[in-house]
């Protein structure tokens, strides 16, 4: 199974990412768990240097910025 981590401190750009992911995995399911990380340590021992951040199996796929639903949806198809 694969682990989605989205890093953030629970700002709107890390909500939005949070409803995009949410959405992308009700149009192209992936056999994951989504983490939600808003602890600061554990923000900084992830290696993300800016937020919000979107990780697949601790691979940094994306920070600062919040990809749409279907830039999610490809990176999806990239990566699973």
């Amino acid at each position: 199974m694969a682990t989605i981590s989205i890093i953030g401190i629970g700002d709107l750009q890390t909500r939005q990412l949070r409803e995009n992911v949410a959405a992308a995995l009700a149009i192209y399911p992936v056999n994951s768990e989504v983490v939600n990380v808003t602890e600061v340590s554990t923000i900084v021992a992830s290696g993300v240097s800016q937020t919000p951040a979107l990780l697949f199996d601790h691979e940094i796929i994306a920070e600062g910025v919040v990809p749409s639903i279907a830039e999610i949806i490809h990176l999806f198809k990239r990566h699973f």
